[in-house]
């Protein structure tokens, strides 16, 4: 329960489903709608399903997985305040390829963002495992870490990516960060 802070088991059945079983899902709450978004994550192979819980009804919802995201695992998703609306990236399709693709769930279907890259930035990095969080003092996302590619290198980078309203979709721009936590600076003894 959001409002209480604790936890309660729910009983699945056919007339109250609940996602399967599965790890290395994206989950996030989305406070303007009241509800947990989930995608993807693995079981055997990456999942591609979309699931909400609902905090005021307990119950889930099966969005289905008929949507433009491919399935994966490892991606990231977190609530971005100035869009109103949960975000999804990077992740793993569990062979191959690693993703560099973003959305939001507009609460029925997860729809593309544009991403754009400044001077610091090559391109969109390819991210899983990765870790977002959002900044409300920058009002930016700062998405780091995580395994470039499916040889597991690590990134070691961190990006602050700013939102803005474009034509009735969202636009997000990355910018390389510089000069924050264990990054080594021309110079130091460490």
């Amino acid at each position: 329960s959001e409002s209480s802070a604790s936890w309660s088991q729910l009983a699945c059945t056919r007339r109250a489903p609940c996602p399967t079983q599965r790890y290395m899902a994206a989950m996030a709450y989305d406070p303007a709608a009241g509800r947990h978004v989930l995608f993807g994550g693995a079981y055997n192979w990456s999942l591609g399903d979309t699931w909400s819980f609902s905090t005021s009804t307990m119950k889930w919802t099966n969005h289905g997985s008929a949507s433009t995201v491919a399935a994966r695992n490892w991606a990231a998703a977190t609530f971005v305040p100035p869009m109103a609306h949960v975000v999804l990236f990077g992740g793993f399709d569990g062979s191959s390829h690693v993703f560099d693709d973003m959305y939001f769930w507009d609460g029925s279907k997860w729809v593309a963002v544009l991403q754009v890259v400044d001077g610091t930035v090559t391109g969109v990095p390819t991210l899983m495992n990765h870790s977002m969080a959002w900044d409300p003092v920058g009002n930016r996302l700062i998405v780091t870490g995580g395994l470039k590619d499916n040889n597991d290198t690590p990134s070691n980078e961190t990006f602050y990516v700013t939102f803005s309203s474009q034509g009735g979709g969202w636009r997000a721009a990355w910018t390389k960060a510089s000069g924050i936590g264990c990054q080594s600076t021309a110079g130091s003894s460490d």
